[in-house]
C-alpha cells in the first residue's frame, strides 16, 4: 500500500465486486471515523478510513464478495455475501469488525452466489 495525502492505492490485482460508505463510526466525542468498505474478488475486504487516507481494517472471506451492506443509522453490524452462496455477519467490538455469523442458502437452493444482500427498513435482510 502507498499513500499520501489525498490518495491510497491497494496492493491488490483482484476485481472490485463492490463499495459501501459505512456509517461514521463515533470513538468519543472527539474522534469519530468515517470509513468505506471495498470487496474483491479474491475474498479481500479491505476497510479504509477517509479522513486519514489508511487501512483500517483487512478481512479475508476466502470467496468473492459480491455485495455489502449496513443497517440503516447502526454501525454495528456489517454484513456481506459471497459467491460460494454464503452471507457473513460481521459486528463491531472495540472499533474493528469480528465474525459474528454466517448464513447459508437452503439446501435446495444451495447452488451459485448470493449476487445481493440488502436491508430492509423493517430491520429484515434481503438477498437475490
Amino acid at each position: 500500500m502507498e499513500k499520501d495525502n489525498s490518495n491510497i492505492i491497494l496492493n491488490n490485482t483482484s476485481k472490485v465486486w463492490c463499495m459501501l460508505k459505512l456509517n461514521d463510526l463515533i470513538i468519543n466525542k472527539k474522534n469519530h471515523l468515517e470509513l468505506i468498505a471495498i470487496g474483491f474478488g479474491d475474498g479481500q475486504l479491505i476497510i479504509i478510513d477517509l479522513s486519514k487516507m489508511v487501512v483500517y481494517q483487512e478481512i479475508n472471506a476466502l470467496d468473492e464478495i459480491y455485495s455489502l451492506t449496513q443497517f440503516k443509522n447502526d454501525n454495528n453490524y456489517l454484513i456481506f455475501s459471497l459467491s460460494n452462496g454464503k452471507m457473513k455477519i460481521y459486528i463491531l467490538n472495540k472499533n474493528k469488525y469480528e465474525h459474528l455469523q454466517t448464513l447459508e442458502k437452503p439446501k435446495g437452493l444451495k447452488k451459485g452466489e448470493i449476487n445481493k444482500v440488502i436491508t430492509l427498513s423493517d430491520g429484515n435482510l434481503a438477498t437475490c
